[in-house]
C-alpha cells in the first residue's frame, strides 16, 4: 500500500502527558487503524501501544483521509 503522509497539525499536552496530531493519509483503500497505528509509530519512532487513534474521516471518491491520534509518553 503506498501511502502519502501529510502533518497538518501537531500539539503538546502536558497535562495528558500527549501529542495531539491531524494527518492527511493519502491511499488507494481506507486505512485499517492497525495501518495507522503502524505508520504513525514509525513515523514517530514510537511504540504502537503508545498510539490511541481518534478518528479516520474519508470522503467518498477521494483518495485522502484525516486522521486524529494522539501520542502518549508512556
Amino acid at each position: 500500500m503506498s501511502t502519502k503522509i501529510d502533518i497538518i497539525e501537531e500539539k503538546q499536552n502536558p497535562l495528558f502527558k500527549r501529542n495531539e496530531i491531524t494527518l492527511i493519509l493519502e491511499s488507494e483503500k481506507a486505512p485499517s487503524i492497525a495501518e495507522v497505528e503502524k505508520i504513525i509509530s514509525e513515523k514517530h519512532k514510537t511504540s504502537q501501544e503508545n498510539i490511541k487513534i481518534k478518528t479516520v474521516k474519508g470522503k467518498f471518491g477521494t483518495k485522502e483521509f484525516i486522521i486524529e491520534a494522539n501520542i502518549y509518553s508512556s
